[in-house]
């Protein structure tokens, strides 16, 4: 598996890593409070960040992170609810 960080010296990955961790904190306080429709939006946030990377910035790494993120956030929202159902 290949290993992609952000670069700290271009802005769009500065500004990129702003908004992932925003829309991060925001996921675990909608899970924290039970609001899984709202965890599913900030979920969503990040597959539409997917296709900015790739059509908007052209940026490849970007793209893995937001990948990355995204999926671990659809694996956890499905985790919560599943557990919340039992």
């Amino acid at each position: 598996m290949s290993s992609y960080a952000f670069d700290l010296s271009n802005h769009q990955h500065l500004a990129m890593r702003r908004i992932l961790a925003e829309i991060y904190s925001k996921f675990w306080s909608a899970i924290r409070h039970g609001d899984f429709s709202l965890a599913n939006r900030y979920a969503g946030m990040t597959s539409a960040l997917l296709r900015v990377c790739l059509l908007v910035l052209n940026d490849i790494d970007l793209y893995e992170i937001c990948s990355q993120l995204s999926d671990v956030l659809h694996e956890q929202l499905g985790y919560h609810q599943h557990r919340q159902a039992a």
